[in-house]
């Protein structure tokens, strides 16, 4: 429940009386998410710290907890985005206001594998790069991340994040290296965002009029489309794209209306 930011409080306060009444925080899911991993990729501190200090929690640290071999640092390295701003009474900046917490907290328990390799052969590094996560990559690598490690394809962290367009910045370019794939433009995408357009009027769209069951077979047929499927998925407090998943995206909700012809156009490209 923590992926909405919003509900991220209860989500820890929830885990803390689970864990009060014996829960046991070394298992698996069914897709082999353990709640560290889970901590990750909803990226939620609080939750982190509970299960660090759990002695069960702490056996997950280098687990492999997912179906590619992923462990709780490639989780960061994909969703530790966000940059907290919170403050003190008095206005100073707290710990939170540091980006990337759950990654430093990790890299900081006794016994963190810095380059486990997924079942890719990717590094934490890889992953950070790919997805141009530099404050996490900046951190890979002051605590010894190995930026000359190959993937099963041969890439280096350096390489992959070339060749998925991702603009390495100057103060960590010596380190990754240089690479001759075509990187991002610089104008027309400066800050690497991934762009959703989500004027007003999509939260209006119907994929289809309202459908009834009905007759014989209605005990046995399968539940109705969901017609308003897109207002449940950008709600503000439930919606899956509102979650910190995605907070990395640039929402537009001023974009203009385009024709179907220009839409088909993009798709195409």
């Amino acid at each position: 429940m923590g992926a909405i930011p919003a509900h991220a409080n209860f989500a820890a306060e929830c885990l803390s009386l689970l864990i009060s009444h014996g829960a046991d925080l070394s298992v698996k899911d069914e897709s082999l998410h353990t709640p560290l991993y889970l901590a990750a990729i909803c990226n939620l501190p609080r939750c982190g710290s509970l299960i660090l200090h759990d002695p069960n929690g702490l056996t997950t640290l280098n687990m492999r907890a997912d179906r590619s071999g992923g462990r709780p640092l490639h989780a960061c390295a994909k969703f530790d985005v966000r940059t907290h701003v919170s403050k003190t009474s008095a206005g100073a900046p707290t710990d939170a206001a540091c980006p990337a917490m759950l990654t430093r907290m990790l890299l900081s328990t006794p016994g963190i594998e810095v380059d486990p390799t997924s079942t890719y052969g990717r590094t934490p590094l890889h992953i950070a790069a790919s997805r141009g996560n530099w404050a996490v990559a900046r951190l890979l690598l002051q605590h010894g991340a190995n930026p000359n490690a190959v993937d099963q394809r041969g890439y280096t962290p350096g390489a992959l994040a070339a060749k998925r367009g991702m603009v390495v910045p100057n103060d960590v370019l010596p380190q990754l290296g240089f690479s001759t794939y075509q990187q991002r433009d610089l104008i027309m995408d400066p800050n690497s965002n991934t762009l959703i357009l989500c004027h007003e009027l999509c939260s209006l769209h119907r994929s289809c009029p309202p459908i009834s069951r009905g007759g014989m077979f209605e005990e046995t047929d399968p539940p109705p489309e969901n017609v308003r499927r897109l207002h449940v998925l950008i709600n503000e407090d439930t919606g899956i794209l509102r979650s910190d998943e995605f907070q990395g995206c640039a929402w537009e909700t001023e974009a203009r209306r385009a024709a179907m012809a220009d839409v088909l156009k993009v798709r195409s490209s």
